[in-house]
């Protein structure tokens, strides 16, 4: 549920009791689509939270204030969106996932507003201590090589991983960091009638390039009329049943050292997010996750047609009519049998 007042808006980033990164992971999924103004009186409610974690003061220390009200909720978006995917991305991950992280690199609001939140830090996530290679000024760097003695020695793969990113936000071979990036504007033109399964894998295919795929997904179902976004829920929803499959959990139970039920549906939802390929060939063959290990779940991406749907309209998504299956379905793994 979107929060409507800064109260609210600093419950959904603040939890006590639960470690801060996960609590803002959670959470900020919620408070992204703000207005300006809520956005403005959360900042000042979340500048005086001494329980505040280093992702919520990074937030706060990213937003520009002082511009006007679009950039305000852009840069409040940017901030949201790069800090929720340092949760779930490594320096040791993907392709995808290191090219996330350079494109973190260059945002300088971002990254200042890191570097002051992570400075007073006894301990950095690696994903932080990567962007902070990538980006390589004296403050970012000397955060580091801190952190480095910190190790002693210890971790030498994850530390050899943190140092190729140095400087990489000056290669020429990543641009600008644009999470609009990673397909054309074909799927929008194509959503002219109603959506078919093919234009839905065409938009599912064309956000999975971009940087921030979700990001990319939000913006182009944004363009969407409102019976497409009713007819993408539909399709995905579909896609997910596909794979409500018991071979599947299983993998992702081995994957993730865990996968309950909300977990699973997260993780299905992350793994049609990779795309038409992807997904066809992990439910061909379970066993072929071992060569995406950075489909680990997302929850926000099951409730993102939903989310905009409500925005356009003022009302709820719709539900779906169709069969859901009531169990898994294929036969029971014992997934604590190691044979």
């Amino acid at each position: 549920m979107r929060p409507k007042t800064p109260e609210q808006v600093r419950d959904c980033l603040i939890w006590n009791g639960w470690h801060p990164s996960i609590a803002f992971y959670e959470g900020a999924k919620d408070c992204r689509n703000l207005s300006a103004s809520l956005i403005c009186d959360s900042l000042r409610l979340l500048r005086d939270q001494t329980a505040a974690g280093k992702d919520v003061r990074a937030l706060v220390a990213a937003v520009r204030v002082d511009a006007g009200e679009d950039a305000v909720q852009e840069s409040w978006k940017v901030a949201i969106d790069a800090l929720r995917s340092l949760y779930y991305t490594s320096p040791i991950g993907t392709q995808r996932q290191r090219d996330r992280l350079i494109s973190i690199a260059r945002n300088e609001q971002v990254v200042k507003a890191m570097i002051n939140a992570a400075s007073t830090e006894s301990k950095v996530d690696p994903s932080w201590l990567a962007v902070f290679s990538a980006h390589g000024s004296l403050e970012a760097s000397a955060i580091v090589e801190r952190q480095f003695a910190e190790y002693e020695g210890s971790l030498p793969k994850l530390i050899d991983a943190i140092r190729s990113f140095k400087d990489a936000h000056l290669s020429a071979e990543l641009p600008v960091a644009d999470d609009r990036q990673g397909g054309s504007a074909l799927p929008i033109r194509l959503c002219s009638g109603t959506l078919t399964k093919t234009q839905f894998w065409a938009l599912i295919d064309d956000a999975s390039k971009a940087t921030d795929p979700v990001g990319r997904l939000s913006e182009v179902l944004d363009e969407l009329e409102p019976k497409n976004i009713v007819a993408f829920d539909r399709h995905f929803k579909v896609a997910m049943d596909r794979a409500y499959r018991r071979d599947l959990r299983a993998a992702a139970y081995l994957l993730l050292g865990g996968c309950s039920d909300d977990s699973f549906s997260d993780f299905c939802a992350d793994l049609i997010m990779h795309g038409k390929a992807i997904y066809h060939r992990v439910l061909m063959n379970p066993d072929t996750l071992a060569d995406y290990s950075d489909v680990a779940g997302n929850e926000s991406i099951a409730s993102l047609a939903a989310e905009i749907y409500e925005e356009k309209t003022e009302h709820a998504l719709p539900a779906s009519r169709r069969n859901r299956p009531q169990e898994q379905a294929g036969q029971p793994f014992n997934v604590e049998d190691e044979q």
